[in-house]
């Protein structure tokens, strides 16, 4: 065809240039009151147009009412709303418009007109209210493109349109268990596992239960509450390497104490430890003997009184001797020694020739309380034992061995091994000789 369409969307006369709004050339602008205007030009106006100042020109001969007859239009595309017109190819209507351009009266912009009776039945024409479609279209003008200073013979890969930090797979933390809402005896052990966190640390109501450490070094922690009998809210928090939180998660658990095993009554304590020659004076006096009469040392005179009472000391020269059997040769005992291994008895050995272990081993009647059993009292558990040496520094559980016997050990007696005379007398001082305590057997509390 030789004619164009024209067509724009025209904001009020108050609108930004509406001081064209009188200019004759209006008819062809964007200023007019009308909002919407398509116009049918022949090619040889828009020619004329080409460079025109129209501030100030007059309208072409080409472009004046004669110039546009009658014109018959066929295939066009045609959209309710005007800027989808680009998106709608697949939209095809065949119509006839009959269209005039006119000019309109005070010079005011020409309208389009449409002769109805030239308008097909098939083609429905109904009236759209304007302002509600501009509304819509500002809603989907698209956003302005930003200039770019890239090189423009770069070229993207679509694959790589997608960030780093999209791809790499986000940190977390989990607690493998206890699960949500379980019932628990002390104390309780927390099993975890993390990804891409640097540290992770579990709080209870808010307050640690330890210091932030690497899952990677350590993955289960162990805690005894002392507050009991009801529910507690359970955050496992992951960090990287400046504390900044990563993630968490949180359950709730409730624990309980558990049973303390089956009494044995009330029993009365004393204490026992290794003499170690090193710590006492005097001069060397008494002779100490083997199992066949041979000398084994000769020792000063409190040194040796220390050894027979203990039933287990400590040389000079290292070496750990230990009660043997009843025998004649003489000497401040009434019984001789049998030097030990050790590597294996550092501490001296038990009765039934196992190894006594400081803190845990006590010397007990057997006829009261059998050989090896496990035992439990509840004032020494949570106890801080002082650390002096090789000796304590921990919190003690509150479970024992019987591990020995004793001569003065009858009924319910038990003798608590201090490991050394420095520590038994620490522990003096925490429960002192003839304290009385409840003793337990078979406590869930001593599990191995």
């Amino acid at each position: 065809s030789d004619h164009w369409v024209y067509l724009g969307w025209h904001p009020p006369a108050s609108s930004p240039g509406s001081h064209q709004r009188n200019d004759r050339m209006a008819t062809l602008m964007t200023w007019t009151n009308s909002p919407l205007r398509a116009l049918v030009l022949p090619s040889a106006c828009i020619r004329s147009l080409s460079g025109t100042d129209l501030s100030t020109a007059a309208i072409p001969s080409e472009c004046r009412e004669d110039a546009c007859p009658s014109l018959t239009f066929d295939c066009v595309r045609a959209v309710r709303m005007l800027p989808f017109l680009l998106f709608a190819s697949s939209l095809t209507l065949s119509c006839t418009i009959s269209s005039t351009v006119r000019e309109g009266p005070d010079d005011k912009p020409a309208d389009l007109a449409v002769d109805e009776d030239s308008v097909p039945d098939e083609l429905d024409l109904e009236p759209v209210d304007l302002d509600t479609e501009q509304s819509e279209l500002d809603e989907h003008e698209p956003d302005e493109l930003e200039p770019s200073d890239e090189n423009e013979n770069d070229t993207v890969d679509p694959g790589d349109t997608l960030v780093d930090e999209e791809l790499a797979p986000k940190p977390w933390v989990r607690l493998i268990a206890p699960t949500d809402g379980a019932v628990l005896e002390n104390p309780v052990r927390f099993e975890l596992e993390a990804e891409g966190v640097a540290l992770v640390q579990l709080f209870a109501d808010d307050w640690p239960l330890s210091a932030p450490f690497d899952p990677a070094q350590s993955s289960v922690l162990e805690y005894s509450f002392s507050g009991v009998g009801f529910e507690r809210v359970i955050r496992l928090s992951g960090f990287d390497a400046t504390l900044a939180l990563l993630d968490e998660l949180s359950i709730r658990i409730t624990v309980n104490d558990a049973p303390l095993g089956s009494s044995l009554g009330e029993f009365e304590n004393t204490y026992f430890y290794l003499a170690d020659e090193s710590s006492f004076e005097g001069p060397p006096a008494s002779t100490l003997y083997g199992p066949q009469c041979e000398v084994l040392a000769v020792v000063s005179s409190s040194f040796a009184q220390a050894a027979c009472i203990e039933g287990s000391a400590r040389l000079a020269d290292g070496r750990v001797i230990n009660y043997h059997s009843p025998c004649s040769c003489g000497g401040p005992c009434s019984f001789c020694w049998s030097v030990m291994d050790p590597a294996r008895f550092p501490w001296g050995m038990g009765s039934a020739s196992n190894p006594l272990e400081p803190l845990r081993s006590w010397a007990v009647d057997t006829s009261v309380i059998s050989h090896g059993s496990v035992l439990y009292v509840e004032e020494w558990d949570g106890l801080a034992i002082p650390s002096l040496g090789e000796l304590g520094g921990f919190v003690h559980d509150g479970c024992f061995r019987a591990d020995d016997v004793g001569g003065g050990i009858v009924g319910r007696h038990v003798d608590f091994f201090a490991g050394n005379q420095a520590m038994w007398r620490e522990l003096e001082k925490l429960f002192p000789t003839r304290s009385r305590f409840q003793v337990y057997l078979d406590s869930p509390r001593c599990q191995p």
